[in-house]
Parts: C-alpha cells; sequence; structure tokens
C-alpha cells in the first residue's frame, strides 16, 4: 500500500543525516513502489554533498544562531528608533535542502516568496510614499529616504514576490475591533505595496533610475480596489483564534488538567478537519509553562480590559496565521511554470514569536504528491512524544478533509471566532 510505504519512508529519512544516504533512500523506494514516483521531497540537511545552495535562499533564510537579518531605521516615525527584522521558513533548522523527485534534475529552479507582518509592509508602503515625487517618478539614487539595506537587498536581488494578500486579510479584520481604522490609510498602503511590487528593478540595477510598470501597477491596485470588500478574510485565522482562546480559557480554569485540556483542543480541531499540529504542540508548551516567551498573556490579562486583549490575542494569533500561511504558498507551484518549486519566508518584528517557533519545530522534509503540497514531516521532540502520549499520532491521525464545502468550512469559522470572543467575555465578567 503506497501510503503505508510513503509512512515509512519518511519515518527512515527522518532518522538520515547524510546527503548520500537520503538519495540513496528514495532510489530503493522508487524501485520498490511503481506508484512512489508521485512523491517528491524537500529535504532539510546540513550536508552540502548534492544540496540545493541556492544563494539568494540562503541570504533571506534564518541561519542557526542567527539573530537579527536586518536592523532598520523606523521610518515610520520621525525617531531614531530602529525596527529589527527576523526571518523563518519551514526548514530553518537546516543550513541547505536536497530535493527528491523521480525525474533526478541537478539544476531547480527556484524562486523566493517573501511573506511580510504589517509593520514591514507598513515600512515599505512608508518607502514609496516618500520617494515618489510624481507619478512613476523618484527622487534620485543618491536621494532617496529611508534607502535602508534591507530595500536595496530586496532591489539588488530582483525580488518581486512580495506576498501581501494575507497583511490585507489582517488589516480588514481590524475593522471588526478597531474603530480608529482608517479605510483610506489602507487603501494608500496597498497603492504603495502596487507600486512596490510593479518597480522595475532589472532596470534599477542598470541605471540607478527607480520606476514602476504603470500597467501592472494599475491591473494589480484596480484588482485590490474592486475586490476588497468581497476579499476574503482568512478562514484559518478564526479556527487559530478560537484554539487559541480555548487555550487560554482552559490554563486559567480551576480545574486545570493538562492531558484534558490538550485533549478537548484536538479533539476540535478532528471535529472541524483543521490541522493544526504546530499550533497543538506550541499549545502544550504553554500549557506547561504557563508562558513560553511568545504567547505570554496571562498576567496581562488581569490589568487590560476585554477590548484590549482581544487586540493582543489576535495579533498573536495573525503571526501564527502568516506562518501557516507559508504552506498556501508552497501550492503556488503548478502556476508558475519557468519555477521547480517557490521557497517561502516569512519576515516579522516579532523576536518571542521567531525564537519560540525556531525553538520548538524541527521541520526537515516537504511532502508533494502530484506536484500537490501535502504536509510537512519534522524531527520529533520531547515535547512532539508528550504530545503523542495525550492525544495519539497527529500525524497520522488528523482528519484533513471532513469539512469539504468551502462554505461550509467559512460559515463554521465565523461562528467560531464569535464563540471565542464570547469565552474570553466570560473571564472579564467574573
Amino acid at each position: 500500500m503506497i501510503t503505508q510505504a510513503y509512512l515509512e519512508f519518511v519515518k527512515k529519512l527522518l532518522e538520515i543525516d547524510k546527503s548520500d544516504k537520503i538519495l540513496e533512500l528514495y532510489k530503493y523506494y522508487l524501485n520498490k513502489y511503481d506508484d512512489f514516483k508521485r512523491y517528491s521531497f524537500i529535504v532539510g540537511t546540513n550536508d552540502k554533498t548534492g544540496a540545493v545552495d541556492n544563494p539568494l535562499i540562503r541570504k533571506y533564510r534564518h541561519e542557526p544562531n542567527q539573530d537579527t537579518l536586518y536592523s532598520i531605521k523606523n521610518g515610520l516615525k520621525e525617531t531614531s528608533q530602529t525596527m529589527d527584522l527576523f526571518t523563518i521558513d519551514i526548514l530553518n533548522s537546516y543550513k541547505y535542502f536536497m530535493v527528491l523527485r523521480s525525474d533526478f534534475k541537478e539544476q531547480f529552479r527556484t524562486s523566493l516568496n517573501i511573506t511580510l507582518d504589517a509593520n514591514v509592509v507598513s515600512f515599505i508602503a512608508k518607502f514609496i510614499e516618500n520617494n515618489e515625487i510624481d507619478t512613476n517618478v523618484f527622487r534620485s539614487k543618491d536621494d532617496l529616504l529611508f534607502f535602508e539595506p534591507f530595500i536595496q537587498d530586496i532591489f539588488k536581488d530582483r525580488i518581486d514576490d512580495v506576498n501581501i494578500f494575507c497583511y490585507i486579510a489582517e488589516i480588514l479584520s481590524h475593522k471588526q475591533y478597531d474603530s480608529d481604522l482608517k479605510t483610506d490609510k489602507l487603501y494608500s498602503n496597498i497603492e504603495n505595496l502596487c507600486k512596490f511590487k510593479s518597480l522595475d528593478l532589472e532596470y534599477f540595477n542598470q541605471t540607478g533610475i527607480l520606476k514602476y510598470d504603470v500597467k501592472n501597477f494599475k491591473n494589480m491596485y484596480g484588482f485590490f480596489r474592486n475586490n476588497l470588500n468581497n476579499f476574503e478574510i482568512n478562514i484559518g485565522f478564526n479556527y487559530i483564534y478560537f484554539y487559541f482562546i480555548l487555550a487560554i480559557i482552559s490554563k486559567n480554569s480551576k480545574d486545570f488538567d493538562i492531558k484534558k485540556s490538550i485533549k478537548h483542543i484536538f479533539d476540535y480541531m478532528q471535529e472541524n478537519g483543521t490541522n493544526f499540529s504546530e499550533l497543538l504542540e506550541f499549545i502544550l508548551d504553554y500549557f506547561e509553562h504557563g508562558s513560553n516567551g511568545f504567547m505570554n498573556i496571562n498576567e496581562r490579562l488581569k490589568k487590560i480590559n476585554y477590548e484590549e486583549a482581544v487586540k493582543d490575542i489576535k495579533n498573536m494569533c495573525w503571526d501564527i496565521t502568516y506562518y501557516y500561511s507559508m504552506r498556501e504558498v508552497l501550492n503556488l507551484n503548478n502556476s508558475h511554470v519557468k519555477e521547480d518549486f517557490i521557497f517561502p519566508i516569512y519576515i516579522t518584528k516579532d523576536k518571542k514569536f521567531t525564537q519560540n517557533y525556531i525553538a520548538l519545530f524541527k521541520n526537515k522534509i516537504i511532502v508533494y504528491k502530484d506536484n500537490k503540497f501535502i504536509g510537512i514531516a519534522r524531527q520529533e521532540s520531547e515535547l512532539t512524544k508528550r504530545l503523542m502520549d495525550y492525544i495519539g499520532n497527529p500525524t497520522k491521525d488528523f482528519q484533513r478533509e471532513k469539512i469539504s464545502d468551502l462554505q461550509e468550512y467559512k460559515d463554521k469559522s465565523e461562528k467560531l471566532a464569535q464563540q471565542a470572543n464570547n469565552l474570553l467575555k466570560k473571564i472579564f465578567t467574573k
């Protein structure tokens, strides 16, 4: 049975460190199972032999023991403050990666997809706002404002694949609980981001003159402007928010029990057909320690009101949602005929979130079947083993496609988000 063979292969692969042994194991399974060629894998490794050593990807991804990727002047305020940027990618525990495909190509065409959190997006929007003098006319190269190394590198490396969909979904969601949100500012940021994504980086590197493709900009901005009212709020966020609130409620209850609480949340995930196994481990770490740096909310709940709690918790949940959105990028492969695969990286200013996820998760394998992303396998940590003692094997047992109807999935997510708010209110009405 090919499913069993796949599980067996992944289990063995997690135990291998040397690149030649990884390739040898893959060839063995290809020869043993005719159907195995439908599977392909991107495998993290610290052995450079036979690995993909793409200098562009290596430059922007988190290296072991690396702290800050960039420290940039805060162009959002007229101060001397700096904003530190950190990166997370799905294989952040490894220096290189191997691509296992049945065609055994030696070279793979890759593209880098950068997802930016709201703080970094605002910085880029501010860059355009402060440098565009007239339509498609910018300050001279020597006079560009906020021309930080981060912006310079994006220009130099011709990175135009900056993902802003998750940012728009986040900002639109703020309208539900932030009466001060100015829609005009959102439109302005989107306009500047579309200009940024339309910049002719090759022309700039050749001439030093900055301009954007006007037609491309108008098409992109027109799409967002015309469809903003119908823009889908990230459905996954509502589920993450609900599970996050359940964890906080459980942790602060008088009869809190780790095993019962984590099993309760897992059962909800099963019922909803949502596989957030990493979130589940993150919650277990929170249960065991009360605070894990990033999820440091218990003491703050005693000092803030309900509205402030909603805002704080949703901000934390958006970091997790951005991280999970990298999986959506992996499914874009079929629409990019020039590349063999896309490597997603999330850039954020939240140091605690970055540190927690890098410390907790040793993702090693990205798995595809018939060129479609189907999952991620990681090396078991002691935390993973404790979780499996409580709930069984989440990778094997999750009901991934229990809700197949998108509208039903959306409707349920909205109900759960409201249910989460009602649960949180109870903390403030005691």
